[in-house]
């Protein structure tokens, strides 16, 4: 079986409907079903923790006031970051 870690979500739910299909129409006794195939994957999900979003944002503010300090102007972060010019400036400035 392959590793539920390795494949997308949805490429594992996909694999899971088709194995379930071909192991039913073998007969297959112990056939997983679909939804210990979907439960299955909840619980995965559930056990996989994304970072804090705040300390992401207070990271990248970190990298920024690095950048600017060494020179790099604030159009340029701004385009670096996906950002406007003038929240770099708020940041740097620690505006808000």
């Amino acid at each position: 079986m392959a590793d539920a870690k390795l494949l997308p979500t949805r490429l594992w739910v996909s694999y899971l409907k088709r194995r379930t299909r071909l192991e039913a129409a073998s007969g297959a006794e112990n056939a997983p079903t679909l939804e210990n195939g979907i439960s299955a994957i909840i619980a995965q999900i559930k056990r996989f923790s994304l970072p804090n979003p705040s300390q992401i944002i207070q990271s990248r503010d970190q990298l920024i006031r690095k950048l600017y300090e060494q020179g790099v102007s604030q159009a340029d972060l701004g385009r670096q970051f996906g950002i406007s010019y003038q929240r770099i400036h708020q940041i740097v400035y620690r505006k808000s």
